[in-house]
């Protein structure tokens, strides 16, 4: 749909005036970032009073370690989990490439870097290229194509630090709020001013680097450096399932007159 609104003004057009004509007589419009509601706010402002900020929410998976037993491991790992390039052209993996060189060069000790997920073609031979480059380091480099859902839950759960790369500005990955339950580091790589980069602002797991490949706020001169002196289970409370579901009923009982608690089955 996108390359048709694209390529087509016919199409945009038809495309824009539903969405206003949907937006401008809802009750309530529920956007995930705070960035999307000034997107939203920038073409159709008389929808402020309307327009309302819930994010997604991760849920506490209880058969899962609580704590991740890396430092028991041969090479303790770091996760990337799903795909990189979608749709989008402007992905590159350039950056997040040279961000990970730079942490097996700086490294004292050696880790094992595993990407989760399906890949194309062009992404896994960048990959295979880093893996060559960071063998000199003691590093290694593994790709496992696609695993269940519990799988890739309890390979996150049991790695020494999780990766996430977003060039969104407004759009939130749900891989954030799978990453942020299992209350390990997390390095974070987004645009600053992003929806990412602002959501890992709050989030004392995180440690964020801009697309340049610069780390922000030098709170360690590495990741891996970071993942050793970072305690783990610290899991931010206002994303959790319940909360966002406060906020939701809230946000329905201020706009509907409904009392806002969780157990009138809304």
């Amino acid at each position: 749909l996108k390359r048709q609104i694209t390529e087509s003004r016919v199409r945009r057009w038809m495309e824009t005036s539903m969405e206003q004509a949907v937006l401008v007589n809802a009750a309530l419009v529920l956007v995930t970032s705070n960035e999307w509601k000034e997107l939203l706010l920038t073409r159709i402002p008389g929808i402020q009073p309307r327009t309302h900020v819930l994010t997604n929410a991760y849920t506490t998976r209880v058969d899962l370690p609580l704590k991740s037993p890396w430092k028991t491991c041969d090479l303790p790992r770091l996760v990337y989990t799903g795909r990189f390039g979608l749709s989008s052209a402007k992905r590159d993996l350039g950056a997040f490439i040279l961000l990970l060189h730079r942490e097996a060069s700086l490294s004292p000790k050696p880790f094992e870097i595993r990407f989760i997920g399906e890949l194309q073609t062009h992404e896994i031979e960048q990959l295979e290229h880093l893996a060559k480059a960071i063998q000199e380091h003691g590093w290694k480099l593994t790709m496992t194509g696609n695993l269940s859902e519990t799988q890739s839950q309890m390979e996150c759960a049991t790695a020494a630090g999780l990766l996430l790369l977003s060039v969104s500005h407004a759009a939130l990955p749900s891989k954030l709020f799978d990453y942020m339950a299992t209350g390990l580091p997390i390095l974070a790589m987004s645009p600053v001013g992003s929806a990412t980069w602002n959501i890992c602002r709050q989030l004392p797991q995180a440690w964020q680097v801009d697309l340049n490949g610069r780390p922000q706020g030098g709170i360690s001169p590495s990741f891996v450096r970071f993942v050793q002196s970072q305690p783990q289970g610290v899991i931010p409370a206002q994303f959790q399932e319940g909360a966002v579901g406060q906020l939701f009923c809230k946000i329905l009982g201020e706009t509907f007159q409904v009392p806002p608690t969780l157990n009138r089955g809304i």
